[in-house]
Formats: structure tokens, C-alpha cells, sequence
């Protein structure tokens, strides 16, 4: 798959982007440290994900990134961390890159906010079906399974007021033990977070129910430190092309296959 996938990046780079990442080549090849991207290990499935079989992360930034930076020797590195250290790597510039919405960051000046890259979506899931007349407002006492450290946009509101209350812990895989163990009644996932944390054995046997709406959508952009500001309309343009060439969906698709979240309790 990785090797399709490379292939299909190469023929996704048109004369503009081209033009536009000669241009800043001749900065660039003179650089002597790599780029280097933050993750919120072990990273969000599929866009940036750790894969134990060759430990390496992949998904649809590091393809990215590689077919922008790479045909040029620009080296990329990926670091662990998770949301509130990758912020402040940021702002040290120790990094050169972070994916995330900006509504995710506690401060954002000085920073460069790529154009969006893809749309993210988060949903409840629940053991329990959710009643045909649901509603966020419906959620009042219920208690939250929630990644610690994580932003939730459509919840932060109702956690505030503590409308709701939220149980954190350090993955998505202990959020998926908590909801079965009862010490919450939801977990919020994004789509693809849920696939994976549900479809491993101890879970797949059960039925799990997804919210009939997502609590929230919000894009996803590329979040660069200023020392970057040379390398920015590189990157939108990338993004730009990425995008309408329909390469973007491809590589979703390349990842997630015909996969869709199951809800019957059947193991595959």
C-alpha cells in the first residue's frame, strides 16, 4: 500500500506547485536539520498514525509531506509529544509542524495556520442505542470518556458549566475500557479513532452505537512556527492541489478502505 501510495503522490504535483517548491529549494537544501512534526502519540488514524509492523509513523501528513519536501533530500521527523507540549514546541520553534484546529491551541500568535488540509469529525459513542429524538442537551449529567488534554469544540461549553462530566485518560483504547467498564455512558472519538478502538478482539463482539450527529466538524490545518513563514505558500499550494486533484480522498480511501463503523457486534 505504501508504495501505491508514493506512486500516486508523484503524479499529484502540478507546474505551479513545482515552480513554487523550487523556489524555495534554493533556501531550503541549505538547511542542515530536518523538519520536524509534532504528534499527539501515537497520532490520529488516518491522518497521522504510528504503525507498530515497521515503527515508523504514516497515514495522510507523512504521505504528504514526502511527496512536498522529500524529491529534494528535505528530511522529515516525527516527534512524539502530545497537545499542550506540541504547542509550546512550537512556539520554541523545536518544531516546524503540528495537525490540528486552531480552536485546539491555547494561543496561536506568531503562529502560521495552513489552509485546510481535511474535515474532522467527533461523535459519542454509547453501548446503549441513542433515542430518535437526541440532543446535545440531552447529555445533562452524563458522564464523558474524553482523551486528557484533548479539546472537544461542540463539548467545551457543557464542560465548562459542568453539564457534563468529563473522565479523562491518556488513550483512546483505555476511553473504548472505560465505556464498557461503565465508568462513563459516552466516549467522543473522531469516526476513524472509533473503527480502531472498537474492532480489536476484546471489543468487536459488542454493539456500539455512534451519535446520529457529529458533537462537532472542524477542519484540519497544518499549524507552522514562524520560522516557517518562507515555506508556507509551499505548503498551501501543496494543500490546494492536494486537495481538488482529489489526491486527498484517494489516500483516505487508500488507508481506510470500504471500512465503516459497525454497529452489529460481529467480529471480522
Amino acid at each position: 500500500m505504501r508504495r501505491t501510495i508514493s506512486a500516486m503522490n508523484q503524479r499529484w504535483r502540478g507546474p505551479l506547485l513545482t515552480g513554487l517548491i523550487m523556489c524555495f529549494y534554493s533556501w531550503a537544501v541549505h538547511a542542515s536539520q530536518p523538519l520536524r512534526v509534532a504528534v499527539n502519540a501515537p497520532g490520529s488514524y488516518p491522518y497521522l498514525f504510528f504503525a507498530p509492523e515497521n515503527g515508523q509513523y504514516q497515514g495522510v501528513i507523512p504521505d504528504f509531506l514526502a511527496a512536498v519536501f522529500n524529491p529534494k533530500g528535505i528530511e522529515i521527523e516525527y516527534l512524539d509529544s502530545n497537545q499542550l507540549r506540541s504547542e509550546q514546541l512550537l512556539h520554541s520553534d523545536e518544531v516546524s509542524f503540528y495537525l490540528a484546529n486552531p480552536k485546539w491551541l491555547k494561543n496561536t500568535t506568531g503562529l502560521l495556520i495552513s489552509e485546510p488540509l481535511a474535515s474532522h469529525k467527533t461523535f459519542l459513542y454509547s453501548l446503549r442505542p441513542f433515542p430518535s429524538g437526541f440532543s446535545l442537551r440531552s447529555l445533562a449529567g452524563s458522564r464523558i470518556c474524553a482523551r486528557q488534554e484533548f479539546v472537544y469544540t461542540g463539548l467545551t461549553d457543557s464542560f465548562a458549566q459542568a453539564d457534563i462530566e468529563r473522565v479523562d485518560s491518556s488513550s483512546q483504547s483505555i476511553m473504548a475500557d472505560m465505556l464498557v467498564g461503565q465508568r462513563c455512558d459516552y466516549a467522543v472519538l473522531n469516526n476513524y479513532n472509533a473503527m480502531d478502538v472498537f474492532s480489536p478482539p476484546k471489543h468487536c463482539h459488542l454493539r456500539v452505537f455512534e451519535s446520529p450527529w457529529p458533537t462537532s466538524t472542524v477542519t484540519l490545518h497544518l499549524i507552522m512556527s514562524a520560522s516557517m513563514a518562507e515555506t508556507k505558500p509551499v505548503v498551501d499550494a501543496a494543500i490546494r492541489e492536494f486537495r481538488t486533484s482529489g489526491q486527498l480522498n484517494r489516500i483516505i480511501a487508500a488507508y481506510t478502505g470500504s471500512r465503516t463503523f459497525q454497529t452489529d457486534g460481529r467480529c471480522r
